[in-house]
């Protein structure tokens, strides 16, 4: 990753802050200001900024369709409830109003090519992480024929994993 970066990114988890600094930073500061011209700029609207919202979307639409394929219906609506109170939500309220009320086929659709044509330099391990617990099993299931059944499928998944008894009704559902 660090050879395709062009800046310098720093977490400061305790204060839930980030700092960009500018590949040519010049680490002179002017009075007053608490960084260089070239880092400043780079806090301002630009590609940074959108690219940061571009991925958070596909974040929360990602977890979104997660929800709603391995979720109850009282989670999905408490999920959208949760990101409408985000910044993100604030800021991109019309696009994210627009595709949490979007069917599943199409928002899976939209997170298989949204995640897919991530080229592996870019991959971190987080993200690598994510794609294994949160984006893989979505995109593999054939949501045109899980249809809404899916929450009482995993139910009973769930179910006959802990060893509890399954009725042959239940049973049946995995025949």
């Amino acid at each position: 990753m660090e050879e395709t970066a062009s800046h310098k990114y720093i977490r400061d988890c305790n204060t839930g802050t980030w700092q960009i600094q500018s590949k040519h930073c010049s680490k002179e500061t002017p009075d007053g200001q608490t960084c260089c011209s070239k880092c400043g700029v780079l806090g301002e609207p630009t590609k940074i900024q959108r690219t940061i919202m571009k991925f958070a979307s596909k974040y929360y639409l990602a977890m979104l369709l997660n929800r709603r394929l391995f979720g109850s219906p009282e989670e999905v609506d408490a999920f959208i409830k949760q990101v409408d109170k985000t910044t993100y939500g604030q800021k991109c309220f019309v696009y994210w109003g627009k595709m949490s009320r979007t069917p599943t086929a199409y928002l899976q659709r939209f997170i298989r090519n949204s995640f897919t044509a991530t080229p592996p330099q870019f991959m971190t391990k987080a993200l690598e992480h994510f794609m294994f617990t949160v984006v893989n099993p979505c995109l593999k299931v054939n949501v045109a024929s899980v249809d809404n059944h899916m929450n009482r499928l995993s139910a009973q998944f769930v179910t006959a994993l802990a060893g509890q008894q399954l009725t042959d009704t239940c049973a049946g559902g995995f025949r």
